[in-house]
């Protein structure tokens, strides 16, 4: 799949873009709509339950204001054809072409008309392609029509006998059964979709990496307290070179305690601990809790300190993921593992 056509939603469940190229000459438009037709209609049936959105391309829809490729002419950067080919169809995943008795003017270029110019860029880049021919004769008197009919099958031809180095799926079908055959094919293409998808999806999976060991040291506590939570106090700056304390509590007991000229890096790294154990849904947290004194300091802090050291605190709760990976790291522990680890995902 094209990586630049790739699309993904990360917040709720993947989702995957596929571009189809309709590639057809002008007497073909009212198969290439229908092919169009089913496109729109399984993506709006079925993308939701499978994340695989597909979006058909056309030159009606994707060149400057669906203007037709110049006949006869080489495509020149910035023409019509050149847009088509270059800004479109090498950007496609698939392609779907139909003829039914003409192949299209033939260009300047090696090409005999531009829908093969089409299907040889794509096919050629190994993207798979499937090519629809009507195989009932022309039915006409007109002689140019005839000559016409004459050089598509002559196409035809090369393309049945594969004597391109690409490869690409040939389907006959008679003129009045084209719906038929092509809704037998769509059916199959739409299961290689889904095989490719499921690749796809692998491949933007999140990254599993570990938690810092401090998560594991604040699960740990939690669940050692009485509220299922442990407490951050704040305390108040000393002096210039001091930055203020951000003290972790939990039963009782106080860890990650600096002394008064506080190291910055520590009180910032604690901090950034916190955060992320907030993001991942670990923790909640409570609203503020004011003026409190903690029991167990009375007999360590002077009067003074009192007054100044914390003030106020924050009180951080077992989340419902918080639960689940404390019933983890218990089962790690139980099975004897040394270095157990959480991990995150990381899109």
């Amino acid at each position: 799949m094209s990586e630049e056509k790739r699309t993904v939603v990360t917040s709720q469940k993947p989702v995957v873009f596929y571009d189809i190229f309709i590639a057809g000459p002008g007497d073909v438009y009212e198969e290439r709509l229908y092919i169009r037709d089913k496109i729109l209609l399984w993506t709006r049936d079925n993308a939701e339950t499978t994340g695989i959105h597909l979006r058909p391309r056309m030159w009606e829809l994707d060149s400057p204001g669906g203007t037709w490729p110049k006949d006869h002419e080489r495509p020149e950067k910035n023409s019509s054809q050149w847009i088509i080919d270059e800004k479109v169809v090498k950007r496609c995943d698939y392609l779907l072409a139909v003829f039914a008795d003409k192949l299209g003017f033939q260009s300047e270029d090696k090409y005999p008309s531009g829908t093969a110019r089409e299907i040889d860029i794509h096919a050629s880049s190994g993207k798979p392609a499937k090519i629809f021919f009507c195989t009932s004769p022309y039915e006409g008197n007109d002689p140019e029509k005839k000559q016409e009919r004459q050089r598509l099958d002559e196409y035809r031809q090369t393309i049945e006998r594969q004597e391109y180095p690409w490869v690409a799926a040939y389907h006959p079908y008679p003129r009045e059964k084209f719906e038929v055959r092509f809704d037998v094919q769509f059916d199959l293409l739409i299961k290689e979709i889904k095989e490719q998808a499921i690749q796809d999806f692998k491949s933007l999976e999140p990254v599993k990496t570990p938690l810092p060991h401090e998560i594991l040291l604040l699960l740990a506590l939690a669940d050692s307290d009485k509220d299922d939570g442990f407490r951050v106090f704040y305390t108040l700056p000393f002096g210039e070179k001091d930055f203020g304390n951000y003290v972790i509590s939990a039963a009782g007991k106080f860890y990650n305690k600096q002394p008064k000229e506080a190291n910055h890096k520590q009180t910032t790294h604690w901090k950034d601990i916190v955060e992320l154990a907030l993001r991942e849904k670990l923790f909640v947290k409570d609203d503020p809790t004011t003026s409190y004194i903690y029991p167990d300091l009375e007999e360590k802090v002077d009067i003074m300190e009192r007054i100044h050291l914390y003030k106020t605190f924050d009180l951080f709760r077992l989340a419902s993921e918080g639960y689940k990976a404390v019933e983890e790291l218990k089962r790690q522990e139980e099975r004897g593992e040394k270095d157990y680890v959480l991990y995150r995902s990381t899109p």
